[in-house]
C-alpha cells in the first residue's frame, strides 16, 4: 500500500466526523452523522472543460482513497462552466438543497468570488485548489484557495521581464477576472521598476481569433509581448497567431502556457515561449507516486499535472481538518487560518498570515523543441 493511501486510511482511523440534526422523516435528533458532504463545482462544459477536467479526476481519486475507510465523503458534483452567474445558482443549491458542508469551486476566479459571498452569509467553507484572483484573498474569513494569489505571480512576472532588460511591454488578456487581476498587478509593479507597459488589448472570454489584438501590439512596437489567457484552447490559439503573424517580439506568458496540452495543441508555435510558472515538479517523490497513482487508478496519462496534482491536494488537506476539528465551522476556518505550511502533490506550500498569505515558488521556462528548458 502505498504512502498516498496510508495516510488517507491513517486520517480515516482517527477521523472525528460532523454531527448533525435531521432524519428522512424529518424527527429531529442529534446523530452522528456518517458523511461528510461537499458541494463541488467545476466546468464540465464550455472553454474551460479541459482545464476542470484534471482538477475534477485528481479531486475523485483523492475521494476514492479517502472512503477506503468506514467514514465518508460525499462529493455532490456540478457543471460551473466558469460562468459566474450559474455558479451563484449552484452554491445557494448546495446551501439550500443539499446541504453541503463544504464548497469547493474547481477553477475559475469569476466563479470563486460569485460563491464567495453565499459561502461566508451561511457560514459556510469555500475553498478552491486554482482560481487566483488578488479579489480572493479579501473575499471573506470563510473563503479560502491553495493556489497562490496572480498578485505573486504577476509580482514575479514584472521581476524577471525587468531582468532581461526589458523596458517596455505590450499585454494582451482574457477579460475574465484572473487574467484581469494579474495584468493590473503586472503594470503596477513593472512601472515601479522602470518599466512601461506601452500597449494592453482584451479579448472576450472564451474567445478564438486573437488577431486583431496580436496586431496592434505588434504595430506598437514594444520589446516584448505578455500574454494573459484562461483558457487552453485558446492559451494554444493564441500562439498559433502570434505564428501566424510573423510576430518578432520575445512572447512570454502566465503559467497557463506552461501545461502540456497547451504546448500539444500549438505544436511548433510554442517554442520560444516563456512561461513565467509555480515551481511544481512532477519528479518529486510525492507528486511522482499521485501522478502514478492517478494513471493506475484511470488508465489514462494525467494531462496538465499541476492542475490534477492541486485538485488532489484540496481534498486531502480539508479532509486533515475534519478530523482535527470534529465538524466545527469556526474550527475548521481557525485550523486553515492558522496553518503554517503543508507539503502535498502540488508541492510544498507556506503560509504567511494562514492560508490567506499562501506562497508558491515562481520560476521561468522557455520551450525548446516541444520542451521546457529552465531560464536562469
Amino acid at each position: 500500500m502505498n504512502k498516498l493511501i496510508v495516510l488517507a486510511v491513517a486520517l480515516l482511523l482517527v477521523f472525528s466526523v460532523f454531527t448533525g440534526c435531521g432524519t428522512v422523516t424529518g424527527e429531529v435528533v442529534k446523530v452522528e452523522k456518517d458523511v461528510v458532504k461537499v458541494g463541488f463545482m467545476v466546468p464540465q462544459t464550455g472553454p474551460l472543460a479541459s482545464v476542470g477536467y484534471p482538477v475534477e479526476k485528481s479531486l475523485l481519486l483523492a475521494l476514492d482513497q479517502i472512503n477506503m475507510g468506514g467514514k465518508k465523503i460525499e462529493i455532490v458534483v456540478e457543471d460551473s462552466r466558469c460562468n459566474p452567474s450559474e455558479a451563484a445558482i449552484i452554491a445557494n443549491k448546495f446551501v439550500n438543497v443539499d446541504k453541503v458542508d463544504v464548497i469547493v469551486t474547481g477553477i475559475c476566479s469569476s466563479v470563486a468570488l460569485a460563491v464567495a459571498p453565499i459561502a461566508e452569509a451561511n457560514k459556510i467553507i469555500h475553498i478552491t485548489p486554482v482560481a487566483a484572483s488578488p479579489k480572493i484573498t479579501y473575499a471573506g474569513d470563510y473563503v479560502f484557495r491553495i493556489s497562490a494569489s496572480s498578485r505573486l505571480a504577476a509580482t514575479e512576472a514584472a521581476k524577471l521581464i525587468s531582468s532581461h532588460e526589458i523596458k517596455t511591454v505590450g499585454v494582451i488578456y482574457e477579460n475574465n477576472d484572473y487574467p484581469i487581476g494579474y495584468y493590473e498587478v503586472f503594470t503596477e509593479e513593472f512601472e515601479k521598476l522602470g518599466g512601461d507597459v506601452i500597449i494592453a488589448e482584451t479579448y472576450d472570454f472564451g474567445s478564438s481569433d486573437m488577431r486583431t489584438q496580436i496586431l496592434k501590439v505588434k504595430d506598437a512596437e514594444p520589446e516584448a509581448m505578455l500574454i494573459l489567457p484562461i483558457g487552453i484552447p485558446g492559451a494554444a490559439m493564441m500562439l498559433k497567431q502570434i505564428k501566424e503573424l510573423e510576430v518578432e517580439l520575445p512572447v512570454y506568458g502566465q503559467e497557463l502556457v506552461s501545461y502540456d496540452s497547451v504546448v500539444a495543441l500549438a505544436g511548433d508555435a510554442a517554442d520560444g515561449v516563456t512561461a513565467i510558472m509555480y515551481d511544481f515538479d512532477p519528479e518529486d517523490v510525492v507528486s511522482a507516486e499521485f501522478i502514478a497513482e492517478y494513471e493506475l487508478h484511470y488508465g489514462e496519462a494525467l494531462v496538465d499535472k499541476y492542475y490534477g496534482a492541486v485538485g488532489y491536494d484540496v481534498l486531502m488537506l480539508l479532509f486533515e481538518g475534519f478530523e482535527v476539528c470534529d465538524g466545527d465551522a469556526d474550527c475548521l476556518v481557525e485550523y486553515l487560518s492558522s496553518m503554517e505550511s503543508y507539503s502535498g502533490a502540488g508541492g510544498d506550500l507556506e503560509f504567511e498570515n494562514g492560508i490567506w498569505g499562501l506562497y508558491r515558488p515562481i520560476q521561468m521556462k522557455t520551450v525548446r523543441n516541444g520542451e521546457f528548458v529552465l531560464v536562469e
